[in-house]
């Protein structure tokens, strides 16, 4: 991997969630991580963060926890850093049901 790239956790409610955790308290944890994260790496070294709007294709497409995306954004304009979505996957979804309605 290249050495100019971060990783934070994973919005996933189904595994990052711990016991007796709220939604809105996991995710203040995972705003807080990304926030250190800022931080860490200094903000001024921060182009974009890059979240993917669904993730686990393989266990139903989870979309990120109620907040999160709000949470993330003020971070990303409090640090001045741009927030991309990657749709990839939202996309082949929408071009799939695209293709089923046309075949049918």
């Amino acid at each position: 991997m290249m050495d100019n790239i971060s990783f934070v956790s994973t919005p996933n409610l189904y595994r990052g969630i711990q016991d007796g955790e709220t939604t809105a308290k996991y995710v203040e944890r995972l705003a807080k991580e990304l926030d250190d994260e800022f931080k860490r790496v200094g903000p001024q070294e921060v182009a974009a963060f890059i979240a993917e709007t669904f993730t686990g294709s393989s266990t139903g497409c989870l979309g990120a926890p109620f907040g999160y995306f709000p949470a993330v954004k003020a971070i990303c304009e409090k640090h001045g850093s741009l927030l991309y979505f990657l749709v990839r996957l939202a996309l082949y979804f929408l071009a799939t049901l695209r293709y089923a309605f046309y075949k049918t």
